[in-house]
């Protein structure tokens, strides 16, 4: 793999963890209320913690590395930041925002990561 393969797989995860996100947020809940067991996993804050633990690295080093030579852009910086803040606010944050903020901050982070790869691939 050369190297523009090897950052389009760094996004790509990185998108998938957001898919991920999403997932969490939105559909075990409803699982959750058909099977209590799968509820109480979903509701569990290590869950967010583990998360976030993947999320916020994976992001940073698949944002911020130069593509021959080049920084990338500033606006893609902010934005991923900007995503990785609004899913840590949605998992530490106070009650009853998490779902807005992770939501808010997974598809932020996707759009990131997304405009990342095509930056990659235009390179």
């Amino acid at each position: 793999m050369d190297s523009r393969e090897n950052l389009s797989l760094l996004d790509g995860s990185a998108m998938g963890l957001s898919g991920l996100c999403l997932a969490h947020c939105l559909i075990l809940p409803l699982i959750g209320a058909a099977l209590p067991a799968a509820g109480a996993w979903a509701r569990a804050p290590w869950v967010h913690v583990v998360l976030i633990a993947f999320a916020a690295p994976l992001a940073v080093f698949a944002l911020a590395r130069r593509v021959h030579g080049r920084w990338p852009p500033t606006r893609l910086l902010a934005l991923g930041f900007a995503g990785v803040g609004l899913l840590a606010w949605g998992a530490f944050g106070p009650e009853g925002s998490e779902v807005a903020a992770t939501v808010a901050g997974a598809a932020t982070l996707g759009v990131a990561h997304l405009w990342n790869w095509r930056r990659i691939q235009a390179a």
